[in-house]
């Protein structure tokens, strides 16, 4: 599966579970679609070497995710768990100056 989005929430990198499991997390909202769905946000795990994947990402980038679901269960309860395993950033164009750098100035200062 896969998703295009602005990433909304990066997680500090934390250690879980009992086989000290490192673990980092981002919240992508899509923004193809936001007009449709006003609250499609999606939260994506990212284990092990995958973390990796995040040093580029920063908050407010948009980003395609490839990503795997599964579902676990536990005394009688069932968990979803969505795990990414490729990530491509989508950095603005800045070869062309910054947007508020004018031409004209109409200041009266």
């Amino acid at each position: 599966m896969q998703i295009k989005g602005q990433v909304i929430h990066k997680s500090e990198i934390t250690t879980v579970w009992q086989k000290q499991l490192e673990k980092q997390f981002i919240v992508i909202k899509e923004v193809e679609h936001e007009e449709d769905y006003k609250n499609n946000a999606l939260a994506i795990d990212f284990l092990w070497d995958k973390i990796d994947m995040l040093k580029e990402v920063e908050k407010w980038d948009i980003i395609t995710v490839d990503y795997n679901t599964s579902v676990n269960e536990y005394k009688d309860k069932f968990y979803n768990s969505v795990r990414a395993w490729k990530v491509e950033v989508s950095k603005p164009d800045t070869s062309e100056g910054k947007f508020w750098e004018s031409e004209e100035d109409d200041l009266p200062f």
